[in-house]
């Protein structure tokens, strides 16, 4: 089996590639044309380059593969033209790689989508929700192009299904994701207060055995939550880290004002606007994340899967670990 990967050179997709390395499985890394692969630079692996506005593009090279594992994604929570760069890039590309894939034949897509495409207003969050806040434009994007997705492959006769992993961690990427930022922000002492932010967490390595077993067992048109059902605060991160990396010599910093942050973050969106860099922090961000309680309900993955989620703990603390090993 040949399996190609979108988006090879991120976070997710690059440990994706090592996991299925591990298993001998020939696989193909797929990147936008310039994109930087140093990540895949001492991998065995066949680095292709992908056009994501041209199915016929895709298309050709999909054909090389039996199975597509698709990663690829706008990840910016801020733009200023939201509908424009977030929403509508991930919307097409969506569509467009389910094409690229029916029209190649691949024998089935494993498409990467995201809790944030889940309804978090009524906990437990199951597989049967979407996310409909068009305020908050990334979670809104994840929602709306994985069931252009889902609904583009049943047109197409193509078989696919879903994983909707939560925040990631763990090692092996080249840039900061948002949720990578937290922990970079605490082992550089950049974080001068501590939001009452709560996240779940899952690690790069298990979402990719999620894929591996998506492919064998997974039902088409299906969708299946990949997570680690404890949530932890940015305290407890930070707790974490202290209590075991005593080499990062931290020092706690106090609970963070709720008023403060939105001030900080509404003033940042402002300044955002007259320079185009991405705010540090969003109000929806806060609107989000501030007190959440994210509960999910994993039983579906673990049932028909076979997968469940590896210490999370111990993801944070080899995130940290790989932090530390970058900079130094």
């Amino acid at each position: 089996m040949k399996i190609l990967v979108t988006g090879a050179n991120g976070h997710l997709g690059n440990n994706i590639v090592r996991y299925l390395l591990t298993q001998n499985v020939e696989v193909l890394s797929g990147v936008r044309r310039n994109a930087d692969v140093s990540v895949l630079a001492d991998l065995p692996t066949e680095i292709v380059t992908l056009d994501y506005d041209s199915v016929q593009q895709l298309a050709r090279v999909f054909n090389q593969a039996d199975v597509i594992i698709h990663t690829a994604a706008v990840f910016k929570r801020w733009a200023k033209d939201l509908q424009k760069d977030i929403i509508d890039q991930n919307v097409n590309l969506s569509i467009n790689i389910v094409n690229a894939a029916a029209d190649a034949g691949v024998k089935k897509l494993i498409y990467i989508s995201s809790i944030a495409a889940l309804d978090d207003s009524q906990m437990p969050m199951d597989e049967s929700s979407w996310n409909q806040l068009k305020q908050r434009p990334y979670p809104y994007s994840k929602s709306l192009s994985e069931q252009k997705a889902l609904q583009t492959a049943q047109q197409r006769g193509l078989t696919i299904c879903t994983l909707l992993p939560s925040a990631i961690i763990g090692p092996h990427f080249n840039a900061l994701t948002p949720t990578l930022r937290v922990f970079a922000d605490i082992a550089n002492k950049n974080l001068p207060m501590l939001p009452r932010f709560n996240f779940l967490f899952i690690n790069a390595t298990d979402v990719a055995r999620a894929a591996l077993l998506a492919i064998e067992h997974g039902r088409n048109g299906e969708r299946y939550i990949i997570s680690h059902p404890q949530k932890y605060s940015v305290e407890q991160v930070f707790d974490l880290a202290y209590q075991h990396l005593p080499q990062l010599n931290l020092k706690k910093p106090s609970m963070a004002p709720k008023f403060l942050l939105f001030c900080m973050a509404w003033l940042g969106e402002k300044v955002s606007f007259l320079t185009g860099k991405e705010p540090l922090l969003t109000v929806e961000d806060i609107k989000e994340l501030w007190d959440a309680s994210p509960q999910v309900n994993v039983l579906k993955a673990k049932k028909e899967l076979g997968f469940e989620a590896a210490s999370v703990e111990i993801s944070m603390l080899e995130t940290f670990r790989f932090l530390k090993s970058v900079k130094a």
